[in-house]
């Protein structure tokens, strides 16, 4: 291992900006006083329950063990950091099969980017981030490995995962939808899109029971609670697009604006066409509803 170190120096610049980031953003956990939002999550986390009153239930379930343990900052917010150093791992693994040193690069690009590391807070979102960002990832595995059905099911477990984070997890489950109907058909693709939903199931069954034995309330507050009130709005479409701007980081939009023909064309590594198609869908979604509604930061994160 270390004398692999030595001779690949993208290994070493990602190793050394991935501990860095882990070290900042965990003085930055420390500091920062908890929100109210944060706090309500900790109560969750105390009180295991099987569905709670705005969102769905694994915020709670993931905090339960650390508030156990501690309501200091750090360890409330520990999941955060856990979670994004993951997923910093999981795009240079991945990604490091393609090519190593692009992998070593995107991966620095994903933590030095202002949302990961001014990302310290503990929410809803966290969870959804990461379920999602593996579900894609055993999708792309499952297409790659012409139509593995072990990694569509790992994918649709994840799915569920994240649907039990956050229901913004819908919209990836259309984006996969859409990929489905329009990519080349065969017995195997279909059978594995079918076992990818069914894994789905159980967690919307859940949800659905307890919404039922509860009059309703979770789906009442996020369908018509939150969303009276809205008019058409030209000016949240621009506060949407700086979002995504945003987001996206300026050395990503450079290149998606130079080179918007290659990401509309039919790609040679066929499987990241999941990829794109999961990106673009839930973001032309959130372009809609801008004209109707402000969109928050965390909801196309």
């Amino acid at each position: 291992m270390f004398e692999s170190l030595k001779k690949d120096r993208y290994l070493r610049w990602f190793l050394i900006t991935l501990i860095t980031v882990f070290i900042v953003k965990s003085i930055l956990a420390s500091v920062f006083p908890l929100t109210g939002d944060e706090a309500y999550y900790v109560i969750w986390g105390k009180f295991f329950q099987w569905g709670y009153y705005d969102h769905t239930p694994f915020i709670g379930w993931l905090l339960w063990p650390f508030v156990h343990l501690s309501t200091a900052n750090f360890i409330v917010r520990l999941p955060t950091l856990l979670v994004t150093t993951a997923i910093g791992i999981g795009l240079y693994g991945f990604l490091r099969s393609y090519d190593a040193e692009k992998a070593s690069l995107i991966a620095i690009l994903y933590l030095i980017s202002p949302i990961n590391l001014c990302g310290v807070l503990i929410t809803t979102d966290i969870p959804l981030i990461l379920f999602s960002f593996f579900s894609g990832l055993f999708l792309v595995l499952a297409v790659r490995e012409q139509d593995h059905l072990g990694y569509y099911l790992l994918s649709g477990l994840c799915l569920g995962l994240a649907f039990f984070s956050k229901y913004f997890a819908v919209l990836l489950a259309l984006a996969y939808l859409f990929y489905f109907l329009f990519s080349e058909k065969s017995k195997k693709r279909t059978l594995g899109f079918v076992l990818l939903f069914l894994a789905v199931l159980p967690f919307g069954l859940e949800n659905l029971y307890w919404n039922y034995s509860h009059d309703w309330a979770n789906i009442l507050f996020n369908v018509f609670n939150r969303n009276r009130g809205i008019t058409f709005e030209w000016h949240t479409v621009a506060l949407y697009l700086l979002v995504v701007f945003y987001i996206a980081t300026p050395p990503i939009f450079y290149y998606c604006c130079k080179h918007w023909k290659k990401l509309f064309r039919s790609s040679a590594l066929f499987e990241f066409n999941v990829l794109i198609v999961s990106v673009f869908v839930p973001l032309v979604f959130f372009l809609g509803l801008s004209t109707m509604k402000s969109i928050g930061l965390h909801w196309p994160l």
